[in-house]
């Protein structure tokens, strides 16, 4: 139940593409909001040297193109529309992966794993707590690794004194 977030966690966002226009109404399909348009028009095609990033997107919809769709001149007032819902799409988009990323972080921590309601402030602070522990551990093993090789060492030279008799 905790882990709801991983499909949006998962996803690439590209927060510089555009939101896309408002299209005509005579050749837009049923029932298809801004939301699922700009889903499927904000997709960057796949280049060579980027074939290991994956990008999440529903599958394209085929339509049939509009009839007489001829671009109207855009006035100040649909550009500021068409902004604001950029911005807010945008926006949207960044508090979504900031969210997701917050929850996947808290999940990392032990101490935070079975709390779903952690403000932000306490997983950035658990989270750091956790971390400097993990580093503190990992010295305290790495010095005992070495005392270890040398105890090792000196077995080694001990059975190589003991068995040249």
């Amino acid at each position: 139940m905790k882990h709801f977030h991983i499909s949006i966690h998962q996803q690439q966002h590209n927060y510089a593409a555009r939101f896309p226009p408002e299209s005509c109404s005579q050749g837009e399909a049923p029932g298809r909001g801004p939301q699922e348009e700009g889903l499927e028009r904000d997709v960057p095609e796949k280049k060579e040297d980027e074939a290991d990033e994956e990008i999440v997107s529903p599958p394209p919809v085929e339509r049939e193109p509009p009839q007489s769709c001829h671009p109207k001149p855009v006035s100040s007032d649909t550009e500021d529309v068409t902004k604001r819902k950029n911005h807010n799409f945008l926006e949207r988009k960044r508090r979504n992966d900031l969210r997701s990323r917050f929850l996947a972080l808290r999940d990392q921590v032990p101490t935070l794993a079975s709390c779903s309601k952690a403000p932000k402030v306490v997983i950035l602070s658990k989270a750091l707590e956790y971390l400097q522990a993990l580093v503190g551990a990992e010295k305290r093993m790495a010095t005992e690794k070495r005392q270890l090789r040398c105890r090792q060492q000196q077995l080694q030279k001990r059975i190589a004194y003991l068995s040249g008799y």
